[in-house]
């Protein structure tokens, strides 16, 4: 057998392969599907470049996909490091930069009467979309499915591109790193008589004999388990996914909130919201919405979300935005009018010369708890059926946040993945309170009393009268006596 031969010094494997007990049962797995979930370090990425190694007297093109090409390097870099070491690749391309594209084509041989060679390439999600169309892979392996967004809609187009050569997909991740999509996937592939034929393996970090001896009695795991609990224990070292915990708008967020290719609806009223931040991985975000006082809808109908991008590129883009001359004004993150450290301009002063209505609370910083319980008002689905909020399908960082952005163990949401969902909150917040001063909102409504608060940092889009400010006051009180955190 090829694995009795092969070598790999990245995985200090000299003089054959000798998979782990689990990873060894889905090297047997005669499925067309094959999903993988691994523990911390326990191989699921040599894996797959042991499997794909297997394939390639069989494949005339194997593809390894990922979210970014740094995602794909390990198995790319076992499988040309055994495919070597066996004689079956004769040219690899693997630039040391791991952000870029790896390939790699075996000898030529001949099968069924035609000479031809196997070729190897790491792809991602953008390149796949561009070659999708025009190649057909034998092989196909997803890594780290669980950070790739909209999994499930990408899966049909996945078995569509496999169908025509009868391909494998092979999808193999880090149980840490597991999405809602991931999750579902992967249980449905561990059922028996699956629509697509699929078998689902767990590896445990535990099984790495060379690493720990003693196996799932190593006192690592048993202090782990000790200190964090088993649930923790098996999510990290037990390779058994679980379904995200700790999402800042579960209950909330979900497909219900979106709608393919919304219109713009002329005679509403069309604003912005933007999260100037352009320090990657951070995304600078703008976003378009419509809101109709008339039914209390709200429509996200498209975004502009950039990494590394000045103020100046990301206000020419936005003039280039075929909507960009509907805007009338919009909310910027408060910080907006703050100067930077080192002396640059604020993104406040550069909005307000593209549009003089820009509002950021006057500067006054927005409790997050606040902007939380804002977005998810809007997300409640009403009486109807329906959420206030609708956003577009176009809005892919929007869509992405809403799935990964989390909190802390302290309970308290964390400040990455989500630059849309803050701008958007900062929006909300505004909305939320102008339409309670003017009596837009009653309590048995759309929104109660305790579910909405500015609590101490009151917020000054509407001059309050004396009655005004006793009612926040007393608003703050029952939210502090209920512990709204």
């Amino acid at each position: 057998m090829i694995f009795d031969i092969v070598e790999s010094p990245s995985a200090t494997i000299i003089g054959g392969y000798t998979p782990n007990e689990s990873a060894k049962k889905a090297h047997m797995s005669d499925s067309r599907a094959v999903g993988i979930s691994g523990g911390a370090g326990a191989g699921k990425s040599l894996f797959s470049g042991m499997e794909a190694v297997t394939w390639i007297p069989f494949a005339k093109l194997i593809w390894i996909l990922g979210a970014k090409y740094s995602h794909t390097r390990a198995e790319f870099e076992y499988l040309a490091e055994a495919g070597r070491s066996t004689g079956l690749i004769e040219y690899v391309r693997q630039p040391e930069d791991k952000d870029k594209a790896c390939s790699a084509y075996s000898i030529e041989y001949e099968a069924e009467g035609v000479k031809r060679r196997c070729h190897v390439e790491t792809l991602t999600l953008h390149e796949y979309e561009k070659q999708a169309a025009t190649k057909r892979p034998d092989v196909m392996i997803l890594c780290e499915p669980g950070l790739i967004d909209n999994l499930k809609e990408m899966e049909s187009t996945l078995w569509g591109r496999l169908g025509e050569r009868r391909g494998r997909l092979i999808a193999a991740g880090t149980s840490e790193e597991s999405s809602e999509d991931w999750y579902e996937i992967f249980r449905l592939w561990q059922e028996d008589d699956n629509p697509m034929g699929g078998e689902a393996f767990t590896l445990p970090t535990w099984e790495n004999l060379r690493n720990y001896p003693l196996g799932r009695q190593d006192p690592e795991f048993l202090a782990y388990e000790k200190a964090f609990g088993i649930d923790m224990l098996n999510m990290r070292y037990g390779g058994m996914p679980m379904p995200p915990k700790g999402m800042v708008l579960k209950g909330h967020w979900g497909e219900h909130l979106f709608e393919k290719d919304p219109e713009y609806q002329k005679g509403l009223p069309l604003e912005i919201f933007i999260d100037p931040n352009y320090m990657d991985p951070a995304r600078y975000v703008i976003g378009f919405i419509q809101y109709d006082d008339m039914t209390g809808d709200l429509n996200v109908i498209d975004e502009i979300a950039r990494a590394g991008h000045t103020h100046p590129e990301m206000i020419d883009l936005f003039r280039a935005h075929p909507l960009s001359r509907y805007v009338l004004s919009g909310v910027i993150d408060p910080h907006a009018g703050d100067h930077h450290p080192l002396g640059s301009e604020s993104p406040m002063s550069y909005w307000e010369n593209v549009i003089p209505e820009i509002r950021n609370n006057g500067g006054r910083q927005i409790p997050v708890r606040t902007t939380v319980q804002a977005l998810k008002n809007i997300m409640t689905v009403r009486e109807n059926g329906t959420a206030r909020l609708s956003i577009s399908t176009n809005c892919e960082r929007g869509r992405w946040e809403g799935n990964h952005w989390k909190l802390t163990p302290q309970g308290k949401p964390k400040d990455t993945s989500c630059d849309f969902l803050k701008a958007l909150g900062y929006w909300a917040v505004e909305k939320l309170h102008n339409e309670r001063i003017a009596g837009e909102i009653t309590d048995n409504g759309i929104i109660e009393p305790v579910d909405f608060s500015i609590g101490g940092s009151s917020l000054p889009f509407v001059k309050k009268t004396p009655d005004e400010k006793k009612y926040w006051q007393e608003v703050d009180a029952i939210y502090k006596e209920k512990n709204y955190a």
